[in-house]
């Protein structure tokens, strides 16, 4: 989710280019322009999204949302720190590629 109120370009939009930098490919995107009021609005429909997806999960899993041990790799950033948590996930997901192939 990307919110401004004066973006950049008007195509492509701000968070499609984010994406591509990312090479999230399969990440869903949107802009945001609502003046003052994006960044809220922004935050809300975040949490919204986090509501249906934990319901879907726990559904359509029979698990419980954000339980650890449902997860094959938790990181906590606050005792690691941000570079070594994408230290971690880039090599954990270097072997899976490796395994798999």
């Amino acid at each position: 989710i990307h919110t401004s109120v004066t973006p950049d370009y008007v195509t492509p939009s701000m968070s499609c280019i984010v994406q591509g930098l990312l090479g999230a490919s399969n990440a869903a995107c949107i802009d945001i322009n609502c003046a003052c009021a994006a960044f809220v609005y922004a935050l809300d429909m975040a949490r919204r999204n986090d509501r249906l997806r934990q319901s879907y999960y726990n559904f359509y899993t029979g698990r419980q949302w954000g339980n650890a041990a449902n997860y094959h790799l938790c990181i906590d950033l606050g005792k690691l720190g941000l570079q070594t948590a994408v230290d971690i996930v880039l090599h954990a997901t270097f072997d899976l590629a490796q395994r798999i192939k």
